[in-house]
Formats: C-alpha cells, sequence, structure tokens
C-alpha cells in the first residue's frame, strides 16, 4: 500500500488541524467538495496515497474564510523525493512479459480475455511472485505484444480485451 510523503503528512496533519479547529467533521469537508465522507476519510490516512487537489484546498479555505497557505507548512520540508525501484520495475515488468508470452503458447488466448481475467490467472499461479498486479501491468506488457502481432486487442466500453489472431 502507498503511504503518503513527509510533505503530503504535513498537508494533512494542517488540514485537520484546521478541520477540528473549526469545529468541522469529515463529512462536512465532504459535502463542501461533493466527494465521500469515505474519501475524505482516506485522505486523512497517512496509509492511503489519496490527496488534496490545490483546488480542494482552496474550496475548503474559501468555506472556512482562510488562506490556502494555512494548509502548507511554512518551511520545506526536508525528505528524499519519491522513486521508483527501476531494478524491481524491470524485473516485474519481464516476469510479467514471460508469462503472458508462455500464456500465448498454452492457448489461454484463444477466447478473448479481459485484463482481469488475465490478473486473475496470473495470481493462481504460485510460482508467480507478483500478486499487486494492476490493469497498467498487463496493459503495458500486453501492447507490444499486440504491435508485434502476437495478440490482437479491442476494446469494448472501458475494457481491453486481447486474444489470439
Amino acid at each position: 500500500m502507498h503511504k503518503k510523503s513527509l510533505f503530503e503528512l504535513e498537508i494533512i496533519n494542517r488540514s485537520i488541524q484546521i478541520r477540528t479547529y473549526h469545529k468541522k467533521s469529515q463529512s462536512y469537508i465532504a459535502m463542501i467538495l461533493d466527494v465521500t465522507d469515505g474519501y475524505i476519510g482516506h485522505i486523512e490516512n497517512p496509509l492511503r496515497p489519496e490527496m488534496y487537489t490545490h483546488d480542494q484546498i482552496n474550496a475548503i479555505a474559501l468555506d472556512l474564510g482562510i488562506s490556502p497557505h494555512d494548509f502548507y507548512p511554512h518551511t520545506a520540508v526536508v525528505q528524499d523525493l519519491p522513486k521508483k525501484n527501476a531494478k524491481q520495475y524491470w524485473e516485474k515488468a519481464n516476469a510479467i512479459r514471460e508469462r503472458l508470452n508462455s500464456l500465448i503458447d498454452t492457448n489461454f488466448f484463444k477466447s478473448e480475455k479481459s485484463v482481469l481475467d488475465i490478473i486473475d490467472k496470473l495470481r493462481k499461479d504460485k510460482d508467480f511472485l507478483y500478486g499487486d498486479l494492476t490493469n497498467k501491468d498487463i496493459t503495458d506488457q500486453a501492447r507490444p505484444l499486440v504491435n508485434q502481432g502476437q495478440l490482437k486487442s479491442k476494446r469494448i466500453s472501458n475494457k481491453n480485451y486481447y486474444y489470439i489472431p
């Protein structure tokens, strides 16, 4: 699960302080922003990636009659920039690509398979180490296979389907 950066945590801590000082609930903030109460809970949870946008901070500030600057630290927060582990990324990408190729060889794609079907199949493979798969993981590796003619794809509504040509 993602975690907020130190800078983001400062913003969230300030937003909670501001909200409680003004005696406003998460539900009230949700009403202002036209989002669910649960979404505000996710934003205020340090272990969740959701964050307020600048426009949302501005809307809260307008409603409470304060400056958007009040939500931000007065000095810069010392922290490392978030970086992807490139080696880990390439290992995962290669493992997905190899597994997709083996699924092509076993005729898994004889009928149309959605990205969710592919993710489910990979997660059931006890030898496949990467259980935290996303749609992007699959489409990033399937796209070159489509370009090479090993797979065909079609989009129905907002879902991609892959099959053997």
